[in-house]
């Protein structure tokens, strides 16, 4: 799966298999489906979170780097700025630590869902591309919240028809989702704006995760914004 901003991932935590039995359509299954090589990418970055912290304080947070995954663990992100707005003290430490963790060269596209999805229509070609609706299915390296909480949104893609390079990739939540008995997700939606690499394959320029929710007395509201520029192969 495509990495989420980072402060998307604190909030997300089931829906019937769908019993359709059409072959998802070819166009479909190859635009979610990753080349046999995988080139990697060196590529800058930017971040930015806005929510909603203790007393209803809005916290802002920027981050902007480079991330090379080629290199060894440990030295695969370069932090170049950070801030917050929050009254705790910024630790690059474990600020770095934490992009570290998603530094596997996940950018792309075609990471955003298991080509095998369901509940799938063909909407037809369109001046902006082929559109087909569907529900997501979280890559099998996800982890558990995001498995469960995808197989509750309803996703739209617009892939070119002659490449079958994703363009562009909306879902959004159609029920409200229950994180632990304690935290009630009650909107949430994920854009991503794609451009493609030198070798054809679609990388995520702008990813855009907003959510809503409530729980132990208190409403969270997220909005997180990641943009990745100055792609160059590596490795």
């Amino acid at each position: 799966m495509k990495r989420l901003p980072l402060a998307a991932f604190v909030f997300l935590a089931a829906a019937p298999v769908s019993a359709q039995k059409t072959p998802v359509p070819d166009l479909l299954r190859q635009a979610f489906t990753p080349p046999a090589f995988k080139q990697l990418y060196a590529y800058d970055f930017e971040d930015v979170n806005v929510g909603n912290g203790q007393k209803g304080k809005t916290i802002t947070s920027t981050t902007r780097g480079r991330i090379d995954p080629s290199r060894k663990k440990g030295d695969r992100v370069t932090i170049t700025f950070a801030e917050d707005t929050s009254d705790k003290p910024l630790d690059l430490k474990k600020l770095d630590e934490r992009y570290e963790r998603n530094a596997d060269g996940g950018i792309f596209c075609d990471g955003l869902s298991e080509k095998d999805v369901t509940n799938f229509s063909d909407k037809g070609a369109t001046p902006a591309g082929h559109v087909f609706t569907f529900t997501p299915k979280a890559k099998s390296s996800a982890d558990g919240t995001m498995k469960d909480i995808m197989k509750k949104m309803a996703a739209e893609v617009v892939i070119d028809p002659a490449t079958a390079a994703i363009r562009s990739f909306n879902a959004v939540l159609t029920k409200t989702h229950n994180v632990m008995l304690v935290f009630d997700v009650k909107s949430a939606s994920m854009k991503a704006t794609c451009a493609t690499t030198p070798d054809g394959r679609s990388h995520m320029a702008r990813m855009e995760f907003r959510m809503s929710g409530s729980g132990l007395g208190q409403s969270i509201q997220v909005n997180s914004v990641q943009t990745i520029s100055n792609i160059a192969p590596v490795g």
